[in-house]
């Protein structure tokens, strides 16, 4: 019941996101984002139906499942390169010089 929610809300959180992100982010974050939640969408459909498309139920499964998570690890991974960033550009240039 769990990986249903998943595949259903989730997935339409993603493409909903891809839709709703800030002018900020990169517009291939955008894109991607819309890409994976209309993938993982149309594969739940497609599980929903039992139509696997050679995958397996198990396989479709993880096709309508795994989006999700790998659209959060992007963003985890992006989100610590960015603070990575800013707190590089916040210390002071002294304390660079004395530790490089």
């Amino acid at each position: 019941m769990g990986a249903l929610f998943i595949m259903a809300a989730g997935n339409i959180g993603l493409v909903v996101a891809g839709f709703g992100l800030a002018e900020h982010v990169p517009t291939p974050l955008r894109w991607g984002t819309s890409l994976l939640g209309a993938t993982a969408i149309t594969a739940f459909g497609l599980f929903l139906f039992h139509r696997y498309l050679g995958l397996g139920m198990g396989g479709m499964e993880r096709v309508a499942a795994l989006p999700l998570l790998f659209w959060t690890l992007v963003v985890g991974v992006r989100g610590l390169i960015c603070r990575a960033g800013r707190l590089q550009e916040a210390m002071p240039t002294e304390r660079l010089s004395r530790a490089g």
